[in-house]
């Protein structure tokens, strides 16, 4: 299809009354490649045809309820007497095989199958196919007709309350929703609340500031406690705070773990101490990207981001953003660590589970961003003693589980 011929030149006269005859008999005919003396004969085109819903105005509406048993599938049907192909580009949304050719005589049918994906978010998805037909020896194919395939997004699926739009796994089948930011309390109101921004929040303690962000320890389940403007827990949905198993999961062990979690270290406004933070994407960025076009060459390597803008882009994505927030010092922890060494410890998120030790002591397992002596890439599951101490203190992200 994308060879070139040479033509011989018209005369200015065999040149207009070809003209008029290709504007009387070629109405479905769009434009010509650019070649003076490109002249098209008069092949016909008939179509697009679909079975099941009407082309208006050279567009097709799928809604997604079209997509519930996976892919969806169909003909776009043509009729010519001269034979037709599909002339478009490849697209991530859908795909379009050879067609398939049947009638004998000057007309034939041609029934490309086209097969649609799913929507991945609640966005609409767009694609133009453009078809062409091939004319007689003397003329190169031309452009001869458009059809674009408008796929509705996921509308009817609603994010919680409060929460990120993205989904996430965390193990055990099922998705969840986390919070649009690190849980807050409101030491005046006496009621919690998400922070507004999850790459820009204050550190606010317990019997110094009204607005508390760094608790000292694990709160308890949040199943039955109200938060301000988030969606209400009942039996069945509700928040709450990540087990150890579930953050392991969630950051090593989901499909494309490695590619979906991204390192960030910003100003010393958005990130204290120019700590390093961290970026888990949803789910299906990978397959969105694709579909979207977005750049992923840096996704799953060190420190990708370094400006407020790419972390509100991802943000805005879906994206759950962990700030270098909280800190512990070496006597905190249950570990390997000799207590002589303060090393400080920053960057800390709390987790659900909790861990008997001796003495019938217990310790709160965190997720530690910044332990510099850990192996996989700073990212560290800590054990801590649950004794008071002022230097213990860490943020709450919760998820939302949803059954119905």
């Amino acid at each position: 299809m994308n060879t070139q011929t040479s033509y011989p030149n018209y005369s200015m006269k065999k040149l207009f009354r070809l003209a008029a005859l290709a504007a009387v008999t070629l109405p479905l005919l769009v434009a010509c490649k650019p070649n003076d003396g490109n002249q098209p004969t008069n092949n016909e085109l008939d179509g697009p045809y679909v079975d099941f819903a009407e082309i208006v105005n050279g567009k097709l509406v799928l809604d997604n309820e079209k997509f519930t048993n996976g892919a969806f599938s169909f003909d776009i049907t043509y009729s010519s007497n001269g034979e037709v192909y599909y002339n478009g580009e490849e697209s991530h949304i859908l795909t379009i095989g050879d067609p398939k050719v049947t009638g004998e005589g000057a007309k034939k049918g041609y029934a490309f199958p086209v097969t649609v994906n799913p929507p991945l978010d609640s966005e609409d998805a767009e694609f133009t196919l453009v078809f062409a037909v091939k004319y007689d020896a003397n003329t190169t194919e031309s452009e001869a007709n458009k059809l674009t395939i408008i796929r509705k997004g996921l509308q009817n699926v609603s994010t919680p309350k409060g929460a990120l739009t993205g989904k996430f796994s965390l193990g055990g089948g099922g998705q969840v929703y986390f919070a649009k930011g690190n849980l807050e309390y409101d030491s005046l109101l006496n009621q919690y609340s998400f922070a507004e921004s999850q790459y820009k929040e204050e550190e606010g303690r317990l019997g110094l500031d009204r607005y508390v962000s760094l608790f000292p320890q694990t709160a308890y389940s949040f199943s039955s406690w109200p938060i301000f403007d988030a969606e209400p827990s009942d039996d069945d949905n509700y928040w709450f705070i990540p087990t150890t198993e579930q953050w392991n999961y969630l950051i090593y062990k989901r499909a494309n773990a490695d590619k979906l979690r991204v390192w960030y270290q910003i100003n010393d406004e958005l990130n204290p101490g120019s700590q390093h933070g961290l970026v888990l994407l949803p789910d299906n960025y990978l397959d969105l990207a694709a579909e979207k076009g977005w750049d992923v060459s840096n996704l799953g390597q060190y420190f990708t981001i370094t400006t407020e803008e790419e972390l509100k882009l991802l943000d805005s994505r879906g994206a759950l953003i962990l700030m270098p927030m909280g800190s512990l010092v070496s006597s905190d922890i249950y570990s390997d660590i000799p207590l002589e060494e303060a090393r400080a410890m920053y960057g800390v998120y709390w987790s659900s589970s909790q861990q008997s030790e001796d003495e019938g002591k217990m310790s709160t397992i965190a997720l530690v961003l910044n332990d510099v002596k850990s192996e996989d890439n700073g990212l560290n599951l800590i054990r801590v003693h649950q004794d008071e101490h002022s230097a213990r203190m860490g943020c709450i992200r919760l998820a939302y589980i949803k059954f119905k």
